[in-house]
């Protein structure tokens, strides 16, 4: 394909997203001064895949999902506009043979990944941790019981290595429904467990949706009861500190300040958005009705302002709630903000990016890629490595077929048959060469 083709066709359709987008801005709305959006691009993965996360990695982005038809675990990279480098599926059973069902996931500080799912019995499920290298191989995996039908209602990293977690747990004997939060060591063993709450046939009837673990070592979490936002702030133990309960307001997120405060977006009768900040006192500070409409998903603080995701899409604002762009993305689910201040967005089955005039750059349209940018290997185990060639939008592997080099072959090497082979413990840089590109990786022996 004509490199200069490839190149002019990109440009000129993402020209005419911008100029559609400036079009539909509603008249009155901030002007976006600092760089209109764009949606630099979309992709979608397997038929039936529902995204679970994505983290950016060097030139690309890491991707992981669940086939919703047959349960299967979705593990794929991706280069920087979203197309395939490889993907790969697998089953994942429990040790009673039960097939696991993941809904969450979440990057580790290792650079690896954990999901956390169930599986099923008659009068129960169990939860099931599974903790995945950075490319997608099993590294262990954990079984906790949830004594009746739970799930996990969200799971983020914690700055100690660990993780925490919000759950939902009904039992459909008793009509019993508990709110729990806790604590997970590093290798996934509960640690802390502590309910929220309980309720029965009667109610009162609430869930928690997410729990943020703040710079002081206490947590904030945030759910609703009979249809109004609640916020509990714990302490280190998991005790409850105090809690707030915002009437009228429904589909609320919350998001923690570096000062100890917090702030919350939730949606009025009118649909519209209410911006909340409260001190680390639990004073409020700033309540402000937004041009922004929609049952709230997702609030991200950014630099200049807010991302708040909504049913009715993406909007972002400054620091004063204004509205500096919006566009309209359906099904939304998710919303993560790059370093370079590029904004992901995970939309079921699709995954799109948008950036602004200030970070838009066309990516190479030429380039070689191992499928990972480090290794990890044992003394004596051959590790299998891919590479791949780029042109345009068309890949292909080049694994046996390309050169390589070590910086120390007495430590590491790849052999004919694409393998890593490491002979002693250290460091080294693998260098491939094919068609005048060269990639590198790095390669750790163990």
């Amino acid at each position: 394909m004509n490199k200069f083709y490839v190149l002019l066709k990109q440009r000129v359709i993402t020209a005419l997203l911008a100029i559609a987008l400036l079009l539909a801005l509603p008249t009155g709305w901030a002007s976006a001064s600092e760089g209109d959006v764009l949606l630099e691009w979309e992709q979608s993965y397997w038929s039936n895949v529902e995204l679970l996360h994505v983290k950016p990695i060097r030139d690309g982005y890491a991707v992981i999902g669940v086939n919703k038809r047959n349960y299967n675990v979705y593990f794929a990279k991706t280069d920087s506009v979203g197309t395939l480098y490889w993907e790969k599926s697998f089953e994942v059973r429990s040790d009673n043979g039960k097939i696991v069902s993941f809904e969450k996931a979440v990057s580790t500080q290792d650079g690896g990944y954990l999901l956390g799912g169930t599986f099923g019995g008659v009068y129960f499920n169990d939860y099931y941790l599974l903790k995945l290298d950075e490319n997608g191989l099993i590294q262990w995996s954990n079984t906790f019981n949830s004594g009746a039908f739970g799930k996990f209602s969200d799971i983020r990293s914690s700055k100690d290595g660990g993780f925490v977690f919000a759950e939902f747990i009904e039992s459909t004997k008793s009509i019993f429904i508990s709110n729990n939060v806790g604590k997970l060591s590093s290798t996934g063993d509960v640690i802390l467990r502590k309910s929220l709450g309980a309720g029965g046939r009667e109610g009162p009837h609430f869930y928690i949706n997410k729990i943020h673990e703040l710079e002081n070592g206490s947590y904030i979490a945030e759910g609703h009861i009979e249809g109004t936002v609640r916020i509990w702030m714990l302490d280190s133990k998991g005790d409850v500190v105090w809690t707030n309960t915002y009437s009228g307001l429904t589909g609320g997120e919350v998001a923690a300040n570096a000062d100890g405060g917090y702030m919350i977006a939730a949606a009025n009768v009118d649909d519209e958005v209410v911006f909340i900040k409260n001190d680390a006192n639990n004073q409020e500070e700033q309540r402000k009705t937004l041009a922004v409409r929609g049952k709230v998903i997702s609030l991200e603080t950014i630099p200049d302002g807010f991302l708040f995701g909504t049913t009715q899409g993406l909007y972002k604002t400054n620091s004063n709630g204004d509205v500096l762009w919006f566009h309209v993305v359906n099904n939304l689910e998710q919303v993560i903000v790059e370093s370079d201040g590029g904004v992901l967005v995970i939309a079921k089955e699709s995954l799109l990016k948008f950036g602004t005039s200030d970070n838009h750059e066309s990516p190479s349209l030429e380039n070689l890629k191992f499928d990972s940018d480090e290794y990890s290997v044992n003394i004596g185990e051959p590790l299998d490595i891919a590479v791949t060639y780029r042109l345009g939008n068309h890949f292909t592997q080049v694994t046996n077929i390309s050169s390589y080099s070590s910086s120390d072959p007495s430590i590491a090497y790849v052999d004919l048959e694409g393998n890593i082979i490491g002979l002693q413990r250290g460091r080294v840089t693998l260098t491939v060469t094919y068609d005048g590109l060269e990639a590198t990786a790095i390669v750790d022996v163990y």
